[in-house]
C-alpha cells in the first residue's frame, strides 16, 4: 500500500513495498506534466478486462527492435497494452525455458518495469500489497 499527501508546494508518494519517497513540486511544470492521474477501482477492472480481450503484443524476433517497442508502450503508460506487454514476455519466456533457452534479459527488466508501474499504480488504489495483484489480475 501507499501513502498520498500533498501541500501547497508539492505532492509525496511513498510506497510501503520500498523504502522510497517521492515529492514532486507543484511549480515543476516538467516534472508534474509527466504525471498521470490515479484510475479508480471501476477502471482498474475496465483495464483487466479490456487486456483479457486484447492479443498479445507480436513477437519480434530482432532483440533490439522488441525492446524499442516495449520501450514505446511503457513511455504510453497504455496500461492495456503493458498488461498486454508482460502477458506476451510471460508466455515466451515460459516457451524458452521449456526449450531449454535462458529468457532474455532485456525483457526480464522491461517486463518488471512494466509491472512496477501497474502494480503499483493498482495497490495504491486498491489499497492492497503489490504481491497480491497478479492473484488480483488473474481473479478479476
Amino acid at each position: 500500500c501507499a501513502s498520498i499527501t500533498g501541500s501547497k508546494t508539492g505532492i509525496s508518494v511513498s510506497s510501503s513495498s520500498s523504502s522510497s519517497l517521492t515529492y514532486v513540486p507543484l511549480d515543476n511544470e516538467s516534472l508534474t506534466a509527466q504525471m498521470k492521474p490515479l484510475l479508480t477501482t471501476d477502471e482498474i477492472l475496465e483495464v483487466i478486462n479490456r487486456a483479457k480481450d486484447e492479443p498479445d503484443v507480436e513477437w519480434i524476433d530482432d532483440n533490439r527492435a522488441r525492446s524499442e517497442l516495449y520501450k514505446k508502450i511503457i513511455s504510453s503508460f497504455d496500461r492495456v497494452k503493458m498488461l498486454a506487454m508482460i502477458n506476451s514476455i510471460y508466455r515466451a519466456a515460459k516457451k524458452r525455458e521449456e526449450e531449454g533457452k535462458k529468457n532474455y534479459i532485456s525483457d526480464e527488466n522491461l517486463m518488471k518495469r512494466a509491472e512496477k508501474l501497474i502494480y503499483s499504480e493498482f495497490s495504491i488504489v486498491l489499497g492492497i500489497p503489490e504481491s497480491e495483484i497478479p492473484a488480483f489480475i488473474e481473479n478479476n
